[in-house]
């Protein structure tokens, strides 16, 4: 095929997505009207069927209803694990538990008082209604409006009939579940799409940003030192899109494996939606939401991956202070006044009182004031935090995917609501097309403006009018960049990510001159990307053994799960290393038969290859840092390079401590995974494959003759092939459909997981009535 770019923005074309947005209304009749959806309100009925491993299956004959059943069901698999974040959302958690008790959101180190100062700043400020009136993909769709109705009301209904009581073991005596608001719902979806990266790095910023002279509490003095600390990247996922140049059959296919929590509120599970006429539409949803964020319809599949480690959510400012008033500043020679909003949220004493703490934020032009100790605000300066819009237009993006015909549809859905703050996405649709893209919203600073407005390392002047983020007629959002400018690529072979920047998406066709905010180009890929680009690469040439050029759906699932270790290309080296260490008189006793084991390892992460466990023990030891290779990277070879082991005495202390890690704790040193890692159902350990991989597994560290205990990492996994005659395809929750540890399907998929099996998706009303456990149950109830 012609490497030409197609549908690729170069710097300087600001294409306006209006006739997108037209085309989106056109899809879902009309936008920014009332719903032909919306049912009186008090009549919602549902019926929910569940297939092997508990995959519901939620039909309803309108919006309302389907929401309706999909909030009964997260309710019976996960209330538990919402609880918390229903809190979170309603800015009580401080309440309940006190600023420092659990944390059921954002990033721990925060603490339960910063997170609920800030949510209840737009609670108190209305914005979740103001956000109502817009009806249109930047606000709140009628049929989105409708889905959230009967999802609280069917949360809600569940809640009634265990009166409030989950039989979850980790709610045993739990006091504080309540019932949900539909404001719930939105703010969960929020935190999803933005609080997630964007904002929840400033919280305990916010929280310190006290003027000078005012009384600093102690709890905004413990704020100001957390404030510095860099809070973890979100990394999570991989993705792949075929187009027909990729596939023998010519149909697209797509494959989604996000990597993530298990068990928590934030968990990715599996669900089906049905509307006759109206909706069908497969896959999981982003915690707990009413749409399908990962999945597919009859026309087009597709994938998210996080693009928290790549993209920078928000831009730093330095603001100069009026002399003699802390919270006046100039900007272009002009005075303006910090607008203040005081929030007040009750917080448990450790007396198990409840006590008010009060905290004012100061908005400006360049975003909220965040201090710490390293950005104390003084008399001279201020810092602020501009960061990507809130909004709950996520909802509406993965509403119009399941509306969508072709991977166009898609782009029009990007570009019209560019709904989370931190995402990756690719699609694939049955003409054998592929595309990626980021809709992802981010202040619209070009790299010249990061050059000429610096003040600081990273941060820019707030006393210029020229720093502060372009508007632009064509973006659905003030201050960002427009879609023409996201990152984005039509292929007919593939395209993919596996959380590296949007650089490379295709190896023929990279993406360079995108502004530095959307992430860095031409740096060394992860091992995963390049075990990605290995495994597509050489099935499309058919240079991988296998027959054929292209992928048949089956070489789809067994091709990317098929265990490899890209580090595997070190071995050659590391066993000439070995024995030329095995004549040193420091080797170990027991080297030769680790050097043994490595040359008989199969280079996989399956449970019974033998060897897998000393040779995972030596990457994490060794690590992928530049000093481990000969040959550098090269950004013209970023698949081939860098490459080769170097033999460094970091890299034989490694191995030695590698060894010494099995010998020492009794473990062979030709031991396989299974028995070393596993997910703990209880007090059974159920094996799981995979690692730092493709096929990833995450967890706790090496805990010697425990292995591995897997918390997280691959969740729900999909292969879809979209056959004009109908979707095909294979999926499975890894951590179990129900975080409910009395739940019946709470580890039945874990252990198909664990025997290399995966379910059939149930697509058509023939399938799912053909399944052989197939359970069903219609559920009334009535909404606002």
């Amino acid at each position: 095929m012609s490497d030409k770019p197609t549908g690729i923005r170069r710097l300087g074309r600001h294409a306006k997505p209006i006739a997108l947005i037209g085309a989106i209304c056109a899809l879902l009749a009309g936008c920014g009207g009332d719903s032909n959806d919306s049912v009186t309100p008090g009549a919602l009925k549902a019926e929910i069927r569940r297939t092997t491993g508990g995959v519901p299956h939620i039909r309803g004959d309108n919006y309302a209803s389907v929401g309706f059943g999909m909030g009964y069901v997260w309710a019976e698999d996960h209330g538990c694990a919402m609880s918390g974040r229903w809190l979170t959302v309603g800015a009580e958690v401080a309440k309940r538990f006190g600023a420092d008790g659990p944390k059921f959101a954002f990033d721990a180190r925060n603490g339960n008082l910063a997170s609920d100062l800030y949510i209840k700043k737009l609670i108190d400020e209305g914005w979740i209604d103001k956000l109502l009136q817009n009806t249109g993909p930047t606000g709140v769709l009628p049929e989105v409006r409708e889905l959230v109705r009967g999802y609280a009301a069917g949360y809600n209904q569940y809640l009634k009939e265990v009166k409030n009581v989950f039989s979850d073991s980790r709610c045993d005596g739990a006091d504080w579940i309540r019932p949900i608001t539909e404001r719930d719902v939105y703010l969960n979806a929020t935190f999803w799409a933005d609080m997630l990266t964007a904002v929840r790095n400033e919280l305990s910023g916010f929280m310190a940003a006290v003027p000078p002279g005012a009384p600093a509490t102690p709890q905004s003095k413990a704020a100001a030192v957390l404030a510095d600390i860099p809070a973890p990247k979100v990394t999570a996922s991989n993705m792949i899109a075929l187009g027909r140049d990729a596939t023998q059959s010519g149909h697209g296919m797509v494959f989604s494996n996000p990597h993530w929590e298990w068990g928590t509120a934030d968990a990715m599970v599996g669900a089906h939606l049905t509307i006759p006429g109206k909706l069908n539409v497969n896959g999981m949803t982003f915690g707990a939401s009413p749409v399908i964020g990962i999945g597919h319809n009859d026309k087009v599949g597709w994938g998210a991956t996080s693009a928290g480690a790549s993209v920078t959510n928000g831009v730093r400012y330095r603001l100069d202070l009026v002399p003699g008033s802390p919270t006046s500043y100039m900007v272009d020679g002009v005075r303006h006044e910090m607008t203040p909003t005081k929030v007040t949220v009750q917080v448990r004493n450790a007396a198990g009182q409840l006590e008010p703490y009060t905290h004012t934020f100061y908005e400006t032009i360049f975003g909220t004031v965040s201090a710490s100790t390293s950005r104390p605000w003084t008399a001279e300066h201020a810092y602020t935090w501009k960061h990507s819009p809130l909004k709950v237009s996520g909802l509406n993006m993965w509403h119009m995917y399941s509306q969508a015909k072709t991977v166009d549809d898609i782009h029009a859905a990007n570009s019209a609501a560019m709904g989370v703050a931190w995402i990756n996405m690719v699609a694939a649709d049955t003409s054998g097309r592929a595309y990626r893209a980021m809709p992802t919203p981010l202040p619209y600073v070009t790299d010249e403006m990061m050059k000429q407005c610096a003040v600081e390392t990273g941060v820019l002047n707030g006393s210029n009018g020229t720093c502060a983020p372009k508007n632009d007629p064509g973006a659905p959002f003030p201050g960002v960049f427009p879609p023409s400018m996201m990152p984005y690529q039509f292929r007919d072979d593939y395209v993919f990510n596996t959380n590296d920047s949007h650089w490379i998406t295709n190896l023929k066709q990279p993406l360079e001159g995108y502004p530095a905010l959307f992430g860095p180009e031409r740096v060394v890929l992860s091992h995963r990307t390049r075990s990605a680009l290995q495994m597509l690469e050489e099935r499309i040439a058919g240079t991988d053994g296998l027959p054929g050029k292209g992928f048949t759906f089956d070489q789809f699932v067994n091709v990317l799960f098929d265990g490899r270790e890209f580090a595997r290309m070190w071995r050659p080296d590391l066993l000439a290393f070995c024995a030329e260490l095995q004549t040193r008189p420091d080797a170990p006793a027991s080297l030769p038969q680790a050097c043994k084991a490595i040359e008989a390892w199969g280079g996989t992460y399956h449970l019974d290859d033998p060897g897998a466990v000393l040779f995972r023990r030596f990457v994490e030891r060794t690590g992928t840092s530049a000093d481990r290779y000969t040959v550098p990277f090269d950004p013209a070879d970023p698949y081939g390079t860098p490459r080769g082991l170097n033999k460094s005495d970091a890299v034989r202390d490694a191995l030695y401590g590698a060894v010494d890690d099995l010998v020492k704790n009794g473990i062979p040193l030709d031991a396989p995974l299974r028995g070393y890692q596993y997910r703990l159902v209880g007090s059974e350990r159920i094996p799981l494959p995979g690692g730092n991989i493709f096929q990833r597994l995450n967890g706790k560290p090496f805990a010697g003759a425990n292995g591995w205990e897997g918390t997280n990492g691959s969740s729900f996994i999909y292969w879809v092939e979209m056959a004009p005659s109908g979707p095909v395809g294979k999926q499975i929750q890894v951590q179990g459909q129900s975080s409910n540890d009395k739940s019946p399907y709470f580890s039945s998929q874990t252990r198909m997981y664990s025997e290399g099996k995966y379910l059939d998706i149930r697509y058509t009303e023939d399938q799912i009535s053909a399944d052989p456990n197939l359970t069903s149950k219609v559920i009334q109830g009535n909404a606002p």
